[in-house]
């Protein structure tokens, strides 16, 4: 019986209580992940949000030999994304419970691709925020190709817990099925600074990017890279 209580990042250090074993060896404890948290001894020191397997092992004593058990701690963000100010009748809003900002509907936002990702809708401050942890490539698939030719640009506001750089890649869908021309990529490089950063992407960009990329077919919206990522307010 190990478990590690859920943190919020900017909390105290706190101790970890041993697990149970009829064993007298000694404990030892190991953060898989030191942009979360880090342990001296049984103290735990949070260093920002994400998550963490915290790993407990045993040394061999008696009769008795080496062994280890893990828990998983999560650390929330303290603080939600900023509250978007573009008025909702001129966005076409992925994912935002801003007031008046209707989401597409039927969109999934964890398709199964093959990632390594983790994911997860989290409550942030009382805001609906995504969390992508243990990162290697994460899409979404929108509910319908759309067209996004008459906008000015595409926002996102991300935060990134151990990792500051992401790219972002936004993905039309041109052929169908057998097609030997599946889709275009426009992939913008993000480099994340401490906190919440709000991006915004001319609309424009996405065909100096790649000449081929169709703003009437957009399907797909994708994240690279590593760590844990919080994600809110797409449109």
């Amino acid at each position: 019986a190990f478990t590690v209580p859920a943190k919020v990042a900017g909390d105290a250090s706190f101790d970890l209580t041993t697990p149970s074993s009829n064993s007298a060896g000694a404990f030892t404890f190991t953060s898989s992940n030191e942009s979360v948290a880090t342990i001296s001894g049984t103290t735990v020191t949070i260093v920002g949000a994400g998550s963490s397997i915290i790993t407990a092992t045993q040394a061999a004593a008696g009769s008795f030999g080496a062994g280890s058990t893990t828990a998983t701690l999560v650390v929330s963000l303290a603080t939600s994304a900023p509250a978007p100010t573009v008025p909702g009748d001129r966005v076409l809003s992925i994912f935002s419970d801003a007031a008046g900002y209707a989401n597409v509907a039927g969109t999934n936002f964890y398709p199964n691709w093959g990632q390594a990702t983790q994911y997860a809708q989290v409550n942030v401050v009382g805001n609906p925020t995504l969390r992508y942890s243990n990162l290697n490539y994460q899409g979404i698939q929108l509910g319908s190709v759309l067209d996004i030719s008459s906008y000015d640009s595409i926002h996102l506001d991300i935060y990134g817990a151990g990792t500051t750089a992401v790219d972002f890649r936004v993905i039309n869908q041109v052929g169908g099925a057998g097609s030997p021309d599946l889709e275009h990529i426009a992939s913008t490089a993000l480099t994340l600074n401490p906190g919440w950063n709000s991006v915004v992407i001319p609309v424009s960009s996405l065909t100096t990017i790649n000449p081929d990329f169709e703003l009437n077919r957009v399907g797909q919206l994708m994240f690279v890279g590593s760590g844990t990522i919080f994600v809110d307010n797409i449109f």
